[in-house]
């Protein structure tokens, strides 16, 4: 008896703690459901056909500039070797590390208080950004192709950490520092013509404020330079713009900016309501304060002065003015998560170190992401017992017909998850052991984009 007194009591007084403890196993649960999706099994065919390198080569000449940077190679390792799985987990530890790097960017502008970030501070803000990243969760963090966006957001917000703290060292920079920051600069540039951009801004913004780094941010444009120059003259972008409408004059520029600007707003208005209202009800913020005109004054006076992360945002997406087909739901994570810092950077409080967090709001955020995910969880596990009964269904005519027909799974599109494309293809057919996979009589999907890729490296595999 005494024995589950003195557990109650323990779960009275961690009942927070526990159930952000429980929604982390519940977070990291989702990797279960994992799978292969539409350009997955392209990548996967094409990977096991050249390899990593060769793969990546030839995309760089005929596809994709960014075919060659450290965040593509490392996608087309999982995809190679990794099951589906394991690639999904990996997408969410670096999404879980973007949301710590958030706060210890946030940590940086704050007074000289430090502490560590508690297992209940990050499972709120994980909760936030999870939440507030409806609109991409499910290609950015649950496709195992389309993951490597998360693993940019990573990379992107490590640099901004380090130079952040470069800045605070300027007088005591070693050689070694400057030439390792300086080849992660061109690394990261390569990874595309937002991040360059973003980039870009930031070193800018260090050379004016910065007296005493200026000449090392005139060296670290540089390899920015060169990283961008790797990426944005390859031949294969050239060859890849034949198939792309583009829009040079003065006048597309202008609409497509006003429509990509407007479209990224609202797919990001939940998040950026909600980095403002838990930074007040969480933290206790009193930075804004006043009437409504008061308080988008601090906002705007925040994004203008104090700190560069939204005139990052906004360059992030200036190479979507002249080519706005490429301006989907995806490319705006860069955008949504910089304008998401900057704002918690404005609103949260300067000694929010020094405050613990509110337990009745900071318990109410975690039963409902709780709720998110278990709901979510229920919806995923539907879906894979749908996607079982094909699989076994495709497993157990393998080898008996060259052609078969499947029926379309009901449950397609689950919110804040795996979304999935119930279409074929010659991929997905080949990965399953046939020529031809139709869905109720359908013709089979061309495999879209990555279409002309194949088709360039057709000749080459003929040649082979």
């Amino acid at each position: 008896m005494r024995f589950l007194l003195n557990y109650i009591k323990f779960f009275q007084k961690n009942t927070t703690l526990i159930l952000a403890l429980i929604c982390l196993v519940l977070f990291a649960a989702f990797a279960v459901f994992a799978h292969y999706d539409s350009d997955d099994f392209i990548l996967v065919h094409e990977l096991t056909h050249y390899g990593i390198f060769n793969y990546g080569w030839l995309t760089y000449q005929n596809w994709d500039g960014r075919a060659l940077s450290v965040s593509s190679i490392l996608q087309s390792g999982l995809l190679r070797y990794a099951s589906p799985w394991l690639v999904v987990l990996c997408w969410q530890a670096f999404f879980v590390a973007t949301v710590y790097l958030v706060l210890s960017i946030v940590q940086q502008q704050a007074l000289k208080v430090k502490k560590s970030k508690t297992i209940v501070e990050l499972a709120v803000w994980i909760g936030v950004f999870w939440l507030g990243n409806f609109i991409n969760v499910a290609d950015t963090l649950y496709w195992c192709t389309g993951g490597v966006y998360t693993l940019n957001l990573f990379l992107l917000f490590l640099w901004i950490y380090l130079f952040n703290t470069l800045c605070r060292a300027a007088n005591s920079l070693s050689v070694f520092s400057q030439l390792a920051f300086g080849v992660f600069t061109l690394l990261l540039a390569q990874s595309s013509a937002q991040i360059g951009a973003a980039l870009l801004v930031a070193l800018l913004v260090a050379f004016y404020k910065h007296k005493t780094i200026k000449r090392y941010v005139v060296g670290w444009a540089i390899w920015l330079l060169a990283g961008s120059i790797i990426t944005i003259l390859a031949p294969g972008n050239f060859k890849r713009a034949t198939h792309t409408p583009r829009g040079f004059d003065t006048d597309s520029v202008i609409y497509n900016a006003v429509v990509v600007l407007g479209k990224y707003t609202l797919y990001g208005l939940l998040l950026f309501f909600l980095m403002i209202a838990v930074s007040r009800l969480v933290y206790g913020s009193k930075r804004l304060q006043g009437n409504f005109v008061q308080q988008f004054w601090t906002i705007i006076r925040g994004f203008v002065f104090n700190h560069p992360y939204f005139l990052m945002g906004l360059a992030s997406v200036s190479p979507l003015f002249v080519l706005p087909d490429f301006a989907g739901h995806r490319p705006s994570v860069i955008f949504l998560w910089l304008t998401a810092l900057q704002l918690l950077a404005t609103a949260m409080p300067e000694n929010e170190h020094r405050t613990a967090l509110r337990n009745m709001p900071t318990l109410s955020l975690i039963l409902v992401f709780m709720v998110s995910l278990l709901i979510q969880l229920g919806l995923n596990s539907r879906f894979q017992a749908q996607l079982k009964v094909r699989e076994q269904y495709l497993l157990a005519h393998r080898g008996r017909q060259n052609t078969i027909e499947i029926s379309p799974i009901p449950l397609k599109t689950i919110p804040f998850s795996y979304k999935h494309f119930d279409i074929t293809n010659a991929f997905y057919a080949q990965y399953y052991g046939y020529d031809t996979i139709l869905i109720n009589g359908d013709t089979p999907r061309p495999e879209y984009f990555r279409t002309h890729l194949h088709q360039w490296l057709r000749p080459i595999k003929a040649q082979e």
